[in-house]
């Protein structure tokens, strides 16, 4: 499931710039800035309690306040900035793409009321990155950086924010170089450290990898919640990539406590729990989410689960998998640069070979890491073009990306030494996987 990696390239980047052009347009805010955070300096219609709301809906609810407040007021374009990063938050928190949608259009909004050369830059470079629009992205970091006034905190921003867009799309040199920089710098601050993290995690070092969001965990500053709920959830993947879903699960229930409700958490502790054997715990969970975000790629989780239930539960899943493949390309056609790789594993498993094939060609044409290279080779695999994806295989080794499915991918599309080695290092990871790599050929190949 690749949801939780859809959001990593840059969800640390967008918490940094999430209140950036609420005050001093070229400034970020500290650590600490929350648009979900009550404001002193506005408003905020009182809220009746309500003990059964989660951290994650109470945030939400603030972040209407917050949207609705800067909306309405709408005195120039710092309101409709402040109200479309508070939208980008909310579509992270929420992970429903109407919200990104929002987002888009307040910040159109902003720049049309905005003097020229100035406007919320940083946050829309923000919302780009999410959305995997890159060049844009890098146009708005440029026109940041050209600001009259850039003072030391934007600066460093505007470099990290390179950063994540350059290990997104493979330049693991310029990324790792600012990503050890900032991780080891005396004031870094969790954010910097989990950033190094994922670097290491992403080229093989679990076990460093581990141990710096660790790090990042004990570093957290002020009430962090969802900093702390987010490390946790990453220790998780590093563990579910193993198929240790017990110490997964442990670290993702320890992302719920700190910060409850959040979708993210929720989803993974339903898969972790499905590859359990927890059968109805899991179906449990995934309804709830799939009813607040309309995710395809839960309703494809849920099919999953469903397809070895009953005559009742297999019809449901094909109902799903229809409806999942179909909110896919709607998306697609709004969102193409965003869903290309979410999209690609749901046609890997239930679509047409050539439809994966022309999704993960064209998420490697945007990105071409050592994931979109993996993916690539899977879906050459899936279509029988197994000297394609051998060619995608060499390619994905001249890079520093090293995960089990970089290792069970070139076990199984190349031979000789090579593919030995890989082999043993990916059922090293976790046994069975260079057979679960195989099961994508076509019996007849």
């Amino acid at each position: 499931m690749k949801t939780a990696l859809f959001l990593s390239i840059v969800l640390s980047f967008s918490s940094t710039m999430k209140a950036c052009e609420r005050a001093t347009p070229n400034e970020p805010p500290a650590e600490s800035a929350d648009l979900s955070a009550p404001a002193t300096t506005q408003p905020v219609t009182p809220v009746a309690p309500n003990v059964e709301a989660s951290a994650a809906d109470a945030a939400l609810t603030r972040l209407d306040h917050t949207i609705a407040f800067h909306e309405e007021r709408a005195s120039g374009w710092l309101d409709l900035s402040t109200a479309a990063a508070a939208r980008h938050q909310r579509a992270q928190l929420s992970g429903r793409y109407d919200d990104f949608r929002e987002a888009r259009r307040l910040f159109a909004a902003a720049f049309a009321r905005a003097p020229e050369r100035a406007g919320p830059f940083l946050g829309r470079a923000s919302l780009r990155s999410t959305l995997h629009q890159f060049a844009l992205a890098e146009e708005d970091l440029a026109a940041a950086e050209a600001g009259a006034v850039v003072v030391e905190r934007t600066r460093q921003t505007i470099e990290a924010a390179r950063a994540d867009i350059a290990f997104a799309k493979g330049d693991y040199a310029a990324a790792e170089e600012v990503f050890r920089r900032n991780a080891e710098a005396p004031s870094a601050s969790a954010t910097d450290i989990a950033r190094f993290a994922s670097y290491q995690w992403k080229t093989g070092l679990r076990e460093e990898a581990d141990a710096t969001l660790l790090r990042a965990r004990e570093s957290v500053r002020f009430d962090a919640a969802r900093t702390i709920a987010w490390v946790e959830l990453q220790r998780g993947l590093i563990d579910l990539e193993a198929a240790a879903y017990q110490d997964a699960l442990r670290h993702y229930r320890r992302a719920d406590e700190a910060f409850s409700g959040w979708y993210l958490v929720q989803e993974h502790i339903a898969e972790t729990l499905g590859e359990l054997g927890r059968r109805d715990e899991a179906i449990a969970i995934y309804r709830d989410v799939i009813a607040r975000t309309e995710s395809p790629e839960l309703m494809g989780a849920l099919a999953g689960l469903l397809a070895a239930g009953n005559p009742v539960e297999q019809t449901e899943a094909t109902t799903l998998i229809a409806r999942a493949e179909a909110l896919y390309e709607d998306r697609l056609r709004e969102f193409p640069e965003a869903l290309a790789g979410h999209a690609f594993d749901h046609f890997l498993e239930h679509g047409a070979p050539d439809r994966a094939v022309s999704l993960a060609e064209r998420n490697h044409e945007l990105r071409p890491s050592g994931e979109s290279k993996v993916q690539l080779g899977q879906a050459y695999l899936r279509a029988g073009r197994l000297a394609d994806a051998a060619a995608i295989a060499e390619s994905a080794l001249t890079t520093p990306y090293r995960t089990v499915d970089l290792h069970a991918l070139v076990a199984v599309a190349l031979t000789g030494e090579v593919a030995e080695e890989h082999a043993r290092l990916a059922n090293a990871i976790r046994e069975g996987a260079v057979e679960e790599m195989r099961e994508l050929i076509p019996r007849d190949e």
